[in-house]
């Protein structure tokens, strides 16, 4: 016969681990943007797994959301991005404005439409890094607000 501590130690052990068989393999992230400046055209929500041809590469995204601008009824937008496996992404998200699928840029390649990214990293002369714009999807549901920015 088992001494009752020991016995005790052993059924919490099998609690706990009882406990961790249901953690979630997978979750969801939802993107929420703020106000945008006019109502045309569309917002576009892209996720990215990793670093390779984050932002700028098409090819690179795991999958993109597009939400028609004029549809909206609140202040703010979001979407989610289910069934992702637990780990790192980023998001980038654009105004398009026109609905050609890219964001547009002017003179000297200075974006024509708003954009924004995942943990609003501060944007400077050049694109963030994934590392600047990395969220975790820890759990079954994690969060990340981006601002977009107009010039």
């Amino acid at each position: 016969m088992l001494p009752t501590g020991l016995l005790l130690a052993l059924l919490s052990l099998s609690a706990a681990g009882s406990a961790q068989a249901q953690l979630p393999s997978t979750g969801r992230l939802r993107a929420e943007v703020g106000e945008l400046k006019n109502t045309n055209g569309q917002v576009c929500f892209s996720l990215f797994k990793n670093g390779n041809g984050f932002p700028n590469n098409a090819e690179a995204i795991l999958e993109t959301q597009c939400v028609a601008a004029n549809t909206l009824t609140t202040a703010s937008i979001s979407v989610s991005f289910e069934g992702l496996a637990l780990g790192t992404y980023a998001v980038s998200v654009i105004h398009d404005e026109n609905e050609d699928g890219e964001l547009n840029t002017g003179n000297f390649g200075i974006p024509t439409e708003g954009f924004g990214f995942s943990q609003n990293p501060a944007i400077q002369m050049r694109a963030p890094d994934f590392s600047e714009a990395a969220v975790g999807v820890v759990g079954p549901d994690s969060v990340t607000q981006v601002e977009l920015v107009y010039y």
